[in-house]
């Protein structure tokens, strides 16, 4: 248990997805966790959360989100964590010593294993993720970081109508990147249809089609989607 508990702590290995759109006051980042819950633990997960941030004030931006994988989950791990916390400086205060004991026994009473852990930056966000949300996360490797980037915000920005009531962000993997992916994307969505109807609305459009022109050369990894079932800030 303490060989668990000290890992998670160094890791910084803090809960899916996620966002203040107050993006060019500082630098926003994020650990992600993919892990594995023993049988019937997750009510227990859920509280150890609650009874850790009970007291806890954020600071400006900083989230905590639990999300289960719908689609693209691997070997039984179906949920993922985020924490978003500036770069620089504290992610929120009022937390002891004692919940945070508590929090971690707790973890280590409700996890298997913990499958990837990665962590990076946001770039761009546009709106805020809610309660609910169906998220779509896509996982790239670009050879031309900055040429992807541009063209990434130049599409977001020309495609604010389609885009129109929903969390859109992309960023970086900085550490441990999964299977070699320099950036990801996502998008929210009330379900899995309005995701398809979204990418129906977005092949219509010119926009969309000068973005995967002028992006570069790009290799898809990976595509997932998740619930937020659970969001504090």
């Amino acid at each position: 248990m303490r060989i668990l508990k000290l890992y998670m702590q160094n890791f910084s290995l803090l809960i899916t997805l996620l966002f203040s759109a107050n993006l060019s006051a500082q630098t926003m980042m994020f650990n992600s966790a993919v892990l594995k819950l023993k049988k019937g633990m997750e009510d227990n997960f859920v509280d150890a959360h609650e009874i850790l941030l009970s007291d806890a004030k954020f600071t400006s931006g900083s989230q905590i989100a639990i999300e289960r994988i719908l689609k693209g989950h691997k070997n039984g791990a179906i949920f993922r964590t985020v924490w978003v916390m500036p770069a620089e400086g504290d992610m929120f205060e009022g937390i002891s010593q004692d919940k945070w004991d508590a929090y971690w026994a707790k973890m280590g009473d409700c996890i298997i294993e913990y499958t990837e852990h990665s962590a990076g930056r946001f770039l761009f966000g546009q709106g805020r993720p809610k309660k609910g949300d169906v998220i779509h996360i896509w996982d790239f490797k670009a050879a031309n970081q900055n040429q992807f980037k541009t063209a990434q915000e130049k599409m977001l920005k020309e495609l604010q109508k389609e885009f129109d009531g929903r969390f859109i962000a992309f960023g970086t993997y900085d550490i441990n990147k999964p299977d070699g992916a320099t950036h990801w994307a996502a998008v929210s969505g009330k379900s899995e249809g309005d995701h398809i109807i979204l990418l129906e609305k977005l092949e219509k459009t010119k926009a969309f089609y000068e973005f995967i022109e002028s992006r570069g050369t790009v290799e898809d990894i990976r595509d997932y989607e998740t619930w937020l079932f659970e969001l504090y800030e």
